[in-house]
This record gives C-alpha cells, structure tokens and sequence, in this order.
C-alpha cells in the first residue's frame, strides 16, 4: 500500500501512513465546486461540492475528487496503491467520487453503495484519459473552477407579502349591549372563510384594538394557540394566517373570552 488516510468530514484528514495523496485547500469556504461528471451532456452545468486530493506517484500526477455533497458527517478511509488505484471503506454518506489526470479531465469514476445498492462501481467514461506514465516533472495544481456567484435575492418584507395576500379583512373592536366584540369588516364576530393554503391578512392597525391581543387558536374555548402558517408583523398590525390543512379554527382575543368568531378553511 503506497498511501492511506482517513477523511472524516469535509477537510479533516487522520491516520495519514503516507504523503503521497495531500487535500487540495480551496480557495474559498471548505469545499472545491466541480462540473458534475457522471452527467457530462446535460444543457445546464450543475457544480457539486467535492473534497479534493492531489495524488502524486511516479508516474505523474491525478486528482481524487470525494462528492460530500450536503453529508454533514462521515468517516471515509481511503487507501492508495500503485498506479493510482484506489480502495475505499466505512463510505456511509458518501455516494460518488472520480479520479482527474493533472488537467482535470476525467479518467474513471467509483459509485458507492448508497446508490449502486452493492459493491463499489468502477466506471471507465467513453474518450476518458489515461493514467499517467513514466512522467518526471510533477506540475502544478491546476486552478479548479469555480461556481460563479449568484445575486442575492431581495428579502420580500412581511408588508409586501401582505400587500399580496389572497384575503384581506380590517379587524376592529366595538361594544355590544356592554360586551367588547371583535369585528370583521364592520361586521360582529363574522366568519372568516379561506381555502388551505391561501393567506389571510388580518389588518390590526385599528387603535380600538389595543388591550384586545387578536390571536388564532383551534377552536373558541383557546385550548391550543395555532403557530404553524402564523406570521406577524414586529409592532402587531400584521397578522398573516396561511392555513396548511382544511378544519375549522377561530379568532380570538388572547386576554378576554368568547369575544371573536370562527374561520372556516375548505
């Protein structure tokens, strides 16, 4: 066995016996971005995450490209012999890698058991290149391309997506024979109906709201407050409900009882 090492994670290399396969530092951030290599003919160029090593025997040199993709943990023992073969164990998380010759052109790719469901997987691409032979000067590691940098995305503001809610209704509070009611639209604990999915905006700006929280629960007697599809605003005039599921829900003031109405989602 010319070289082994244990890769654990994306850059964290142990029991390293030789020198003869070093990790590639990328220029930024933990992991080099490669054209995707078992896809070569696709219209769009898709780049994944990939740990490299610099493979130098004498024969010349090659590139080890490990795909972690999104694995957040693993343990990869690799060991190298001559010629620059390769065995691999403990791959779990791991399902791809590629030997490159000193120009990063593909010269054979391995899938792992994650996804050949068996033994590794030697594939030899059609007009791949060869393994190096009998070359004396070892060159320089070749600049990996990078992914190029997309534009953020702006940040949609919770009164945009307001703006663009499905259902809007003003809420407001009002007295009635002595009982402080809530109101939708200027009417008395009406119901509020909205099919899964679409977003209702409910306008609390109203001054006659204060002292009266608005909240969403699963049914008049407020048992269980809803937080899945909640959004709000940081001063309270916003509350956006974007139910999941149909059922039936209500509205209610989270300090005083029996002051609000139903919401009914088909």
């Amino acid at each position: 066995m010319a070289d082994s090492l244990v890769l654990t994670g994306v850059k964290q290399v142990t029991k390293h016996k030789g020198n003869e396969m070093l990790r590639v530092n990328p220029k930024r951030g933990d992991v080099h971005k490669i054209k995707r290599w078992w896809t070569p003919n696709t219209v769009s160029t898709v780049y994944e995450a990939c740990t490299l090593f610099k493979v130098a025997q004498s024969d010349g040199v090659c590139y080890l490209a490990i795909n972690v993709g999104h694995a957040e943990t693993f343990k990869l023992r690799i060991d190298l012999a001559d010629n620059f073969e390769f065995n691999f164990y403990g791959n779990i998380g791991i399902s791809r890698a590629a030997l490159f010759d000193e120009n990063m052109q593909i010269i054979e790719h391995y899938v792992f058991p994650a996804i050949s469901g068996g033994k590794i997987m030697t594939v030899t691409p059609a007009g791949g290149a060869s393994r190096p032979t009998n070359q004396i000067e070892v060159p320089e590691v070749p600049e990996v391309p990078e992914v190029p940098e997309e534009p953020e995305t702006p940040v949609e503001s919770i009164e945009e997506r307001a703006a663009a809610a499905d259902i809007t209704h003003q809420v407001t509070v009002s007295t009635y024979y002595g009982n402080e009611r809530f109101y939708i639209d200027g009417n008395r604990q009406a119901e509020v109906t909205a099919s899964a999915g679409q977003t209702i905006y409910f306008d609390l700006s109203d001054s006659s709201l204060s002292g009266y929280p608005f909240a969403i629960y699963t049914d008049a007697t407020k048992t269980t407050t809803v937080t899945v599809g909640i959004e709000t605003s940081e001063d309270g005039s916003i509350l956006l409900f974007t139910p999941p599921i149909t059922g039936s829900f209500s509205y209610q003031c989270s300090q005083q009882d029996e002051i609000g109405g139903d919401i009914t989602v088909s």
